[in-house]
């Protein structure tokens, strides 16, 4: 998958998963957040930091802040129907209200502003990108994952230069060697290869991956 020429390392919805119109994505060195259907592009490089905050809603509060008073000094000088008057003026006091509350933000803070991306809530899916966007842009170097398969399903994949996992395939971040199996090493990035987190049942993330992956991206490893 590729976004403004640059290929994809890793993806996460923002919310709802299967919402393409909220998704964060992650380049080699660019961190892209498509929110509403809206696309932002950050280079890597100008970012200080990524993290969750809470925010005031500054609209709703600016609304309810010039709608309440109007609504007041019209009620008082009788312009409008009482009725009309005193709703517009509960609704902005509610206004002023859901503003001061706030909500929670995706905040990617650059050598220049924060900018604030409004989210329902810090899913764990979203966290855990988070913590690997971080972690890459530390390290600046492409994360690897092993991946652990049948040996005759991989002298298969040999002769047809390619692999391709029809189900979400778990990934491993350490190499883990059993009688049987085959551990391969790559690195998605050069792989081509979109990794994304699934929660098991423990409640914890595991980096998945599915689709096909040529032979030659992944390398045996032994003890």
């Amino acid at each position: 998958m590729y976004i403004e020429n640059e290929a994809i390392l890793a993806s996460c919805y923002l919310q709802k998963a299967g919402d393409e119109s909220n998704v964060c994505y992650l380049s080699e060195t660019r961190l892209f957040i498509r929110r509403s259907g809206k696309l932002d592009s950050f280079l890597l490089e100008d970012i200080k930091k990524i993290d969750f905050q809470d925010k005031l809603m500054m609209f709703p509060m600016i609304l309810g802040g010039i709608i309440s008073p109007l609504s007041l000094i019209a009620l008082f000088n009788d312009v409008f129907s009482p009725w009309l008057t005193m709703g517009s003026f509960i609704g902005g006091l509610f206004l002023l209200y859901y503003g001061y509350e706030g909500g929670n933000t995706l905040t990617v803070t650059t050598n220049v502003k924060e900018f604030d991306f409004f989210i329902k809530s810090s899913t764990k899916n979203l966290k855990s990108f988070v913590s690997f966007v971080s972690r890459y842009q530390a390290s600046n170097t492409p994360p690897v994952y092993y991946v652990l398969i049948l040996e005759k399903e991989w002298l298969d994949a040999l002769q047809r230069k390619q692999i391709t996992f029809t189900a979400s395939k778990e990934l491993l971040e350490k190499p883990v060697y059993q009688n049987g199996y085959v551990t391969l090493l790559f690195e998605p990035l050069s792989a081509n290869v979109q990794v994304n987190y699934q929660e098991n049942q423990q409640g914890e993330l595991i980096p998945h991956m599915e689709g096909p992956i040529s032979t030659a991206a992944l390398q045996p490893v032994s003890p």
